[in-house]
């Protein structure tokens, strides 16, 4: 099982370093671990970019899900709030769902998840999600 921690990652610009927290770490199967993305801002918590993720058996315990939900709010301020205040118009989110068969073995597991994470990670996969088109 893998210890929860801070996960640091880059910006778009390739070069700043943005933070995720750990607001809480799983409780156990089917409970979800949860990071909150911490901006040299003034923004509440509750209005930052966050990421959970929650594993769990499937209903006849034959493989393990593993899903992840990305979420960032699009800001809104209010107009003559004071400190600056703001809304949530919408959210941008993103969702991944990994299923892991029991009887996989430790290689191919190790094998699927890196080259998923790396296919995600692609310059062509990311263009995909920023362009919201598929590549054609």
């Amino acid at each position: 099982m893998t210890q929860a921690a801070d996960i640091t990652v880059k910006k778009d610009d390739g070069s700043t370093d943005i933070t995720y927290f750990l607001l809480q770490s799983s409780a156990g199967d089917g409970t979800k671990a949860r990071w909150f993305a911490n901006p040299m801002s003034t923004v509440r918590r509750d209005l930052r970019p966050y990421m959970e993720v929650k594993a769990a058996s499937n209903g006849d315990s034959t493989s393990r899900r593993v899903d992840i939900v990305f979420a960032w709010p699009i800001l809104k301020p209010i107009i003559g709030s004071s400190p600056a205040d703001y809304t949530v118009a919408g959210w941008n989110r993103g969702s991944y769902s990994l299923v892991i068969p029991n009887t996989t073995s430790d290689s191919d597991c190790s094998e699927t998840v890196s080259q998923f994470a790396h296919l995600l990670n692609s310059n062509l996969i990311t263009s995909a999600l920023k362009t919201t088109y598929a590549p054609n």
